[in-house]
């Protein structure tokens, strides 16, 4: 079992000093994540306690993507 502890570790540092939108953000059509902060503090916990589990590699995955999202938008606001 891999585990993810450079993935977790350069998440948890970009989440720390990133300024997260507020409000509502739409990921798909049809799903919206209402609290960014919570999601993201949630998803950081289960990937922590499960570190290579296979079963949770979703959430590590939500992450990369969230993160991806965020650093797409700053670009385009540049």
């Amino acid at each position: 079992m891999e585990k993810w502890d450079p993935y977790i570790q350069e998440l948890e540092e970009f989440f720390s000093k990133t300024e997260l939108p507020k409000g509502p953000i739409r990921v798909t059509k049809f799903a919206v994540i209402n609290d960014l902060d919570f999601f993201v503090n949630g998803h950081l916990s289960i990937v922590k306690a499960n570190n290579g589990n296979r079963y949770f590699l979703q959430y590590l995955q939500r992450l990369v993507f969230i993160k991806k999202m965020i650093e797409d938008d700053k670009k385009s606001l540049v």
